[in-house]
């Protein structure tokens, strides 16, 4: 069954192309998937394609150099010249990529290479600057929530999600949807922040096999990654470092603090969540601030990227209504899903004051400030925290959203439109 990437469609328009396309991205979020569907549309209109697994350790004896790679091209029936469209899958397991992928980019622009990596660390370590200027670079993201709805059938809510984003709300290009579609959106935003977004997880029905997959993915992720691929030395601590950061996503992440409460020493700990952001796992926000006196100027706010295996760290698959963490929870999906729709020169990052009034996200758009605060309940009027009128106060926005669990509305603060949308719409 073949079912659609929203990334699909900007990297399409590279196809044919000189550059290399690379696609980065966590373990089984989909890229070899996408790479698939990729070459299955080349094949359909008649192109040359080779797909090549770098993970099988025979073939990476057997593309060592530019001159082994052409030789497997002719062997496979690529004359020279003939237009041939090469995906290597896992790229970052050969030695030296970046000399053999330029040597091929500059002196055979008959062939055109796509490429897909899960570790940005091996990938920023090997591949070297000589490819500055010759690549085009995507990051494919666990299922946004559009696309998990596409992958579970839900026809009428994806239809209906097209025309409820963040950036259409922005520009106040949406209408109030009835209440049978909002519980309909609820309900399934809520299993959403639950099992996340790994595709094969969207893609399986029953509750407890969608678990057993998640566990796959991160004992892989532990295994391939972690153990053997970058060779952390103490994986125990590892894995208490991702269930401290787990249960306080969301939170400012004092180093200090989780090195003394972890034993791990500072030097260390930095290395590991410098090794979380660069396998996908997780991601860092910084503070927003102008007044270094009275506001939060350091410490940065983590999420994980996906809220599946945030869950699974902590052992706590339970339904929202259960959670004590419901709060941490929802503000973490409501991140990673602003982090996948990020325009390219848009920024998010939070407000915090020394007197600990905070914005949940401050979202730099244009060169506009739009303050979004996650208040999870139900709601019958206007209602908005001190800390988002402090903001207001502050910086004069020109717009604010509330994001609620059943309000849509409109307010007014100074000269500041207060937007109030479920939060699903982001």
């Amino acid at each position: 069954m073949i079912i659609y990437r929203n990334l699909i469609e900007n990297i399409r328009n590279w196809l044919g192309q000189r550059d290399i396309i690379a696609i980065y991205g966590a373990r089984q979020v989909g890229k070899t998937f996408l790479m698939r569907y990729l070459m299955d549309e080349l094949l359909g209109k008649g192109e040359k394609t080779i797909f090549i697994d770098l993970e099988d350790f025979e073939m990476r004896e057997l593309l060592k150099t530019p001159s082994d790679f052409l030789r497997f091209l002719r062997e496979k029936g690529i004359k020279e010249g003939e237009k041939v469209y090469v995906f290597l899958d896992e790229v970052h397991y050969l030695e030296e990529p970046s000399n053999l992928l330029k040597i091929i980019h500059d002196h055979h622009p008959c062939i055109q290479l796509i490429v897909s990596g899960s570790s940005s660390f091996e990938i920023r370590k090997k591949f070297k600057d000589i490819l500055t200027g010759r690549k085009q670079v995507f990051q494919l993201h666990p299922l946004s929530f559009e696309e998990y709805l596409n992958f579970n059938r839900l026809e009428e809510l994806k239809n209906n999600k097209k025309n409820l984003t963040l950036y259409t709300i922005l520009d106040r290009k949406f209408e109030q949807i009835s209440s049978v579609l909002h519980n309909r959106f609820l309900e399934a935003f809520e299993e959403f922040a639950i099992f996340g977004g790994y595709p094969r997880v969207a893609l399986t029905e029953n509750p407890d096999d969608k678990v057993l997959i998640i566990k796959e993915i991160y004992e892989s992720y532990i295994q391939k990654d972690i153990k053997d691929f970058i060779r952390v030395e103490n994986v125990p601590k590892f894995n208490a470092l991702v269930r401290f950061l787990s249960v306080q996503s969301g939170n400012l992440l004092n180093l200090h603090e989780v090195s003394k409460e972890l034993g791990v020493e500072r030097k260390t700990l930095e290395n590991y969540l410098f090794i979380m952001e660069q396998t996908f796992v997780v991601k860092r926000i910084q503070p927003y601030f102008t007044n270094r006196q009275k506001e939060i100027t350091k410490m940065s706010k983590l999420f994980f990227l996906d809220t599946g295996l945030r869950n699974y760290s902590i052992k706590d698959m339970r339904k929202i209504e259960l959670r004590q963490d419901k709060g941490a929870l929802i503000e973490n999906t409501v991140y990673s899903e602003i982090e996948k729709q990020l325009h390219l020169l848009d920024e998010i990052c939070f407000w915090r004051t020394q007197q600990k009034k905070e914005v949940d996200f401050i979202l730099r758009c244009q060169g506009e400030l739009i303050p979004i605060e996650i208040k999870y309940q139900n709601i019958t009027y206007p209602q908005f925290s001190s800390s988002l009128k402090s903001f207001i106060r502050d910086y004069e926005p020109k717009i604010a959203l509330v994001l609620n669990k059943n309000f849509w509305g409109e307010s007014l603060f100074n000269r500041t439109k207060i937007l109030f949308v479920p939060v699903y719409i982001v």
